[in-house]
């Protein structure tokens, strides 16, 4: 391979990475415009004025999300699909789920709350967390009190595979959510048989979907019982 080839990857693998760090940080962004709009179209009056202009916030981000994943196809991310709920699609209702403590991580204050308003809706308990080892160590001294982890993937210094390390070895019966707008990653734990009770969520979430992937969790929680 000639020096000029080699420095072409290099810069194509440095644009790689860049673009799927933007990809990352829109979906985070994603993820509270569409879950805020969502609250406004389901509080506000249908037919007024501010309904619309709920619907069309919510339109527009859809359309950026459409463009983000026109942008991912030419990733190598892209490459990697995930089955079930695609990033930023809605079911046609949510399924009905039993209210639950639920353990949120996410170190991003405005995804945090748009997430733990979403399940609050939902009449489930939830406790926030912007840090792994604050999340963990609330784990470990009381296990028993959360039936649900929802944690984000990528985090500063104890990321959520950090976090889902030490879950997995102390706690493999508990069920844990991830969340990523990194397609990539979310295949990878789909896709590697040792991650027991483990279940992804494409960001930007909606409620649908969150509601959707909860009741998966219910599954494993009646299957353990038994």
């Amino acid at each position: 391979m000639s020096t000029s080839e080699d420095a072409h990857l290099q810069k194509m693998a440095a644009l790689g990475r860049v673009t799927r760090s933007l990809i990352h940080d829109f979906n985070n962004s994603l993820a509270s415009i569409m879950g805020y709009a969502d609250f406004l179209i389901s509080d506000l009056p249908e037919g007024t004025e501010q309904h619309l202009f709920a619907q069309n916030i919510k339109h527009a981000a859809q359309q950026l999300q459409g463009s983000l994943d026109e942008i991912r196809r030419f990733s190598a991310d892209g490459q990697n699909q995930i089955p079930g709920i695609p990033p930023g699609e809605t079911s046609p209702s949510s399924p009905l789920v039993s209210s639950k403590s639920i353990l949120l991580v996410e170190d991003r204050e405005m995804v945090l709350h748009t997430v733990a308003t979403m399940l609050r809706r939902e009449n489930h308990k939830v406790e926030c967390m912007i840090d792994g080892f604050m999340a963990l160590d609330m784990i470990r001294e009381n296990p028993e009190k959360y039936d649900l982890l929802i944690t984000d993937y990528t985090m500063p210094e104890f990321s959520g595979k950090d976090l889902l390390a030490e879950i997995r070895e102390d706690f493999k019966e508990m069920p844990v959510i991830v969340m990523s707008g990194d397609m990539g990653s979310l295949h990878d734990l789909q896709n590697d048989k040792t991650n027991k009770n483990i279940f992804v969520l494409p960001k930007p979430i909606t409620s649908e979907n969150l509601a959707l992937v909860i009741k998966a969790t219910e599954s494993v929680r009646n299957n353990s019982i038994k």
